[in-house]
């Protein structure tokens, strides 16, 4: 069995970022970073790529709006 993590974020502090990214990436199989359209999507893309258990989806859009219109908040 192996355990995934996956990641949602959206224009978040990339020192903290790579902290996280840094120490899950050791502790799991595959790590799954969706950026939620961040401005910084190209450095996310970049430091994932730099660990071998790590995926980029990039969403396109900040989803958050969709779930607030839905009554999620």
């Amino acid at each position: 069995m192996s355990i995934v993590t996956v990641i949602v974020i959206h224009d978040s502090g990339l020192d903290r970022f790579r902290l996280v990214l840094d120490r899950v990436s050791g502790q799991v199989g595959r790590v799954i970073i969706v950026d939620d359209d961040s401005r910084s999507k190209g450095v996310l893309r970049g430091l994932c790529g730099g660990f071998g258990n790590c995926d980029f989806v990039e969403v396109g859009f900040n989803s958050r709006g969709c779930l607030c219109s839905e009554g999620w908040h």
